[in-house]
């Protein structure tokens, strides 16, 4: 499991959300709003996928923005 912090977001979409060469799915987490807690334990989760995926969370704010951005158009 992975905590993503804004600086991180763009290069981390280039180099392995958006590698062709990856080979497992991605999970990502975000914190509600305000709260700054999320729905599920991201560490939780992470240990019931196992290897099966990668998890990954983000605070909602400059973070998830950094992603919007990141990513192609409507995806």
């Amino acid at each position: 499991m992975r905590v993503l912090e804004a600086a991180d977001v763009a290069p981390w979409v280039r180099e392995t959300l958006l590698n062709p060469g990856r080979e497992k799915p991605v999970v990502a987490v975000t914190t509600r709003p305000r709260t700054g807690s999320t729905w599920l334990e991201p560490k939780e989760l992470a240990a019931a996928l196992g290897e099966s995926a990668d998890v990954v969370c983000l605070e909602t704010g400059d973070p998830t923005w950094e992603l919007s951005e990141a990513l192609p158009a409507r995806l």
